[in-house]
């Protein structure tokens, strides 16, 4: 309870980022109290922590310049951490994804001309 958003106000410190290291702690927490979740995560550790699957094998480029080289890493949208709520704000479900769907879309059309992605939609569209 150290790290919730009320004790954090109590506190006098920043609420927002109480609020996101909170859902942080949380997310992590339900990882681990399932046992199914907690192998995936444990087998993917590597990938996790560098941001991605990443090959290890040339030695001249190191995993972090591998990972920044890419044009599209998702590995920070599987998370319920990457969003905050359903409200509309900027870091809301829709905005986010949406900028993620766009990174792909954007990394699709330089690869397919004529590539065209769907519409994400907002809090407001219709199902």
């Amino acid at each position: 309870l150290l790290y919730h958003p009320d004790k954090a106000a109590q506190r006098g410190e920043d609420i927002e980022k109480a609020h996101i290291v909170f859902q942080e702690i949380q997310s992590a927490y339900e990882c681990l109290i399932d046992s199914h979740e907690r192998k995936w995560y444990d087998s993917h550790r590597e990938d996790i922590l560098r941001g991605g699957n990443v090959d290890t094998s040339d030695d001249e480029e190191s995993p972090e310049e591998k990972v920044a080289r890419r044009e599209v890493n998702l590995w920070s949208y599987f998370s319920t951490a990457a969003y905050d709520g359903f409200n509309g704000g900027d870091r809301s479900f829709y905005p986010v994804y949406q900028k993620a769907f766009q990174m792909i879309i954007n990394a699709e059309q330089k690869e397919i001309f004529d590539y065209v992605g769907a519409d994400f939609g907002t809090c407001d569209s219709d199902w």
